[in-house]
Formats: structure tokens, sequence, C-alpha cells
């Protein structure tokens, strides 16, 4: 089977991965006010998105829930492209610095009417003005159609940050700018993540030997190899069905790769909190220099992929114009909240399967943004005890992300210490695992145990915190529906 971006095979995304075109085209403008420091790049084509043949047919535009679900809430309905950078810090997987733009279509935006609906203060900022948000972040006004955002909202660096870009110049490093020139020909939604320089052979080695590489004959190369990774870049294409490609670009040959490339990245974005179950099932194919994972996507997964590069604001905030209210269907405390309960619900059955064969960190970061999600959800017009529901449910849902982390830290300072006491005459066994047959068997069996021992205590711990938010969110379930008479 074959699938399809933008109507080519499947086979031929990595070329065009690599044959991108350098006339940026679309995202330029957007582009100019990305700091020269960034190493991801994260960028939507909105309107294309609200605008596929799966957007219309399922719905999104329509019924919320539908388009929360698919992850299209995540992006303003206005919103004709969105970017976003940042500086991550690739141990934490977190984010130093956080910059956002977005252009849309239809009437201006209006700083002051950001101002009010978040009730933040109206600066000047280098000449544009700005409001600074309850989330330490800064949405400046760069045109009319045009809102530049900066996280956390340093005065100074901001500033700073505004004067510098005075210019139009694009800074991006080379790997990004490839995946600028790759959304504007190809793809819906891109993230590329720039790791040239970033790994050290002998730490990727040790680390490879963590996660379980048994093939000592081939450690070294392969470490050395994957030492030389020049940045990951996924790319997102939606029309009547949503596909993914998934690449991994070397600047060295990829050959030594081929039988373990695939499980490699599998554990690292396990590892890193990151993993989508669709990836587990894509077809893999590798040429000279890129390791390329490519097939379908659900609508989960693409909600998921959304989810992992938040924005700093709530869509309704920057897709209506001061009037727009007028012109909205009025809503109820009733509607409102069997909104918000529907999101609460959904999310809820997103996270309540753990799956034995992935890393507990995975499950870990998402209880995590989830959590954060919803703590973010506005609670205008919600029922009073919904909302402070939700509440429990975020506190939850990071008790959850507590224990797994705890479980997944236990597991690897026990398998740390083992491969430590790793013993056997060196040499290639015959279970195929470069140690003594025998000792290397026992080793892997060892390892095994402990994995499973403690993915066990994590799961049971964290299934045992869903199954008591279950229980409460059946008792609000009935409470609601009875106090509004509808359906919840």
């Amino acid at each position: 089977m074959s699938f399809a971006i933008r109507g080519l095979p499947i086979f031929v995304v990595g070329a065009m991965l690599t044959l991108v075109s350098q006339a940026f085209g679309q995202f330029e403008s957007c582009a100019k006010w990305v700091p020269e420091s960034a190493n991801l790049l994260f960028m939507v084509r909105a309107k294309d998105v609200w605008d596929s043949e799966l957007a219309k047919t399922e719905g999104w535009k329509k019924d919320q829930i539908k388009s929360f679900k698919s992850g299209a809430a995540f992006l303003p309905a206005t919103t004709e492209r969105l970017l976003i950078s940042s500086q991550m810090d690739l141990d934490s997987m977190q984010p130093v610095w956080k910059v956002a733009v977005y252009e849309k279509f239809g009437p201006d935006f209006s700083i002051s009417n950001i101002s009010q609906k978040t009730g933040g203060n109206i600066e000047t900022l280098n000449g544009l003005d700005a409001v600074v948000l309850p989330n330490s972040t800064y949405f400046i006004q760069v045109d009319g159609t045009t809102i530049a955002s900066m996280a956390p909202a340093s005065r100074q660096a901001t500033i700073r940050w505004l004067s510098s870009k005075v210019s139009p110049a694009i800074t991006l490093s080379s790997y990004l700018n490839q995946a600028l020139g790759f959304i504007d020909e190809n793809a819906d939604v891109v993230m590329a993540l720039d790791l040239e320089h970033v790994l050290d052979p002998a730490k990727t080695a040790e680390k490879l030997k963590m996660s379980g590489f048994t093939n000592d004959n081939d450690l070294k190369a392969v470490a050395d190899a994957f030492s030389k990774i020049k940045g990951i870049m996924l790319g997102i294409t939606v029309n009547d069905k949503i596909t993914g490609a998934l690449r991994m670009d070397f600047d060295g040959s990829t050959a030594v790769l081929k039988p373990y490339a695939k499980d490699v990245l599998l554990d690292v974005l396990g590892r890193r909190g990151v993993m989508l179950d669709d990836i587990n099932n894509w077809n893999v194919s590798i040429s000279e220099r890129s390791v390329v994972l490519s097939g379908p996507m659900t609508e989960a997964g693409f909600r998921k992929v959304l989810s992992l590069v938040r924005q700093s604001i709530q869509h309704d905030v920057i897709s209506q114009s001061p009037g727009d209210e007028a012109s909205q269907p009025e809503m109820t405390t009733a509607t409102r909240s069997k909104q918000y309960f529907s999101k609460l619900t959904s999310i809820f059955d997103e996270l309540s399967s753990i799956r034995e064969d992935r890393a507990l960190n995975t499950y870990a970061e998402y209880f995590e943004r989830y959590a954060t999600e919803v703590d973010g959800w506005s609670i205008l017009g919600v029922d009073e005890d919904l909302a402070k529901f939700g509440t429990f449910v975020s506190d939850n849902f990071r008790n959850a992300a507590g224990v797994l982390r705890d479980a997944q830290f236990s597991k690897s300072n026990q398998q740390a210490g083992l491969n430590s006491q790793r013993w056997g005459s060196y040499g290639t066994g015959a279970y195929g695992y470069g140690w003594g047959g025998g000792a290397g068997l026992n080793y892997n069996n060892q390892r095994r145990a402990i994995g499973t021992q403690q993915n066990n205590a994590g799961e049971k711990e964290a299934r045992d915190i869903m199954r008591n938010v279950s229980t409460q969110l059946a008792a609000l379930r009935r409470g609601l529906t009875e106090k509004y008479k509808i359906d919840f």
C-alpha cells in the first residue's frame, strides 16, 4: 500500500523533503520573527486544515467537540497561518523561550479587544502595541492581521527581540530553512527539530546500551551514525484523510542503521514523551542519508501532535473582533457546561489506556501536558461544580504523571545497576546479544523482569488514580444531567 501526501506516493516524500523549495513564500513573513537561536519550528497552514475534505465531512467547524477531538480546536478559526518557534532544552524538552506568529484572514486584530478579554494591560514595546497576558506572555500587534507573541514575558528580552527583527532578514538554521520550504510545497503541518552537533558518540553508545541495544558488534557504528543526526522533521497533510511522514536526516551514511533505526527512534520518542501509536505501524524506508517513517494518522494522533506545541492564548480571544459576540448564538450555562464536560471526558478516555509496551515517561508527559491544557480552558459560564471538578481532574493527571515518572526512574536505576554487573565472556553469544550466550540470555531476562515489575507497579498506581476519577466523573454526569435536564 502506498500513502499519499498532496497526491504523491509516499516513496517520493524522502526526495521531496530533501529537494525543498527555498522560495519561502507563504511563511516568509512569519519566519522573519523567529530568533536566531531557535532549534524547533512548528508551522500550520491553519486555513487549509479547516478547509480540508476531512474537516468538512466531519464537521469540525460546526461541532466543537468533534473539532476538539481531532485537534483542530487548537487552531484559531480565523487564522491563516500559525508559526511557533522555540529554543528547546533538549535534556528536559522544555522551551527556554517561545515565539509564536498568528496571521489571520477577515477583520483586523484588535489589541484593545484582546486586552478586554484577557484582563491584560496594554503597553508599548519598541513602538508596537502589546498586551501582557496572565500566563506571562506578551502579545504584540505587528500589523492589522498579524500578532506575534513572546514567552516568558520579560520586557527587556522582548524589546531586544523586537529590535533585532526590524530588518526582514530570516535567520533560521539551514535545517529549519528546509522545513520552511517544505511546508510551502508539500504539507499542512510541519514540525522540525534541529539536532546538529547535539549527540556525542560515546554518550550515545551508553544510552543505546541502557535502552536495551544488545548487538555489541554494531554498537559503536550505530552510535557514530546517530551522533551525526542533523534533525528530525514531521510533515502532516490533511485531505480526505490524514497522512504523515517522519524523517531523520544525517550528515553521514545511514547504512548501518537499517536494522535498528525504527526501534531506536520509537524508543527515543517514547522516553521523551512524544510517542504516537500511529508511528508504530508506519512503513520505514532508508536512503543514503535519511530514514523515513510514513503512513496514515488517526485524528487522535493528529491531536497529540498538535498538543506537543501549545499556543499561548485561547482561540476565541484572537478569532473574534469587537462586535463579533453579538453575531454569536447565545450559549446557556447548560450548553457551555456540556461542551466543557465533553472535552473533559474525551481527554480522560484518551489517557485511560496505558499500554504495556510503552515507556512510562510517554504517558507521564501526556498526563502532564493535558493537565496544563485543562487548566487553560475557559470556565466562563461553566457550572461551578464542574469547573472545580476540572481542577480535580488536572491535579489527578499530575499525580498520575508523578507515579509513572517515579516508576520509570526506579526501572532505569535498577537496570543501570544490572548493566554495571553484566558478566560473561565477551563475544557474540548464541542468542545474538553480544555477550556469552548463557550470560547474555540471563542478563536480558533479568532486564525484562525489572522492566515488567516497575511497569506493573507504575501502571497499577496510575490506573487506581484514573479509576477514582472515573467514579467521580460518573457521579458528576448524573448530577449535571438531573440539574440541567439534558444528557451529559
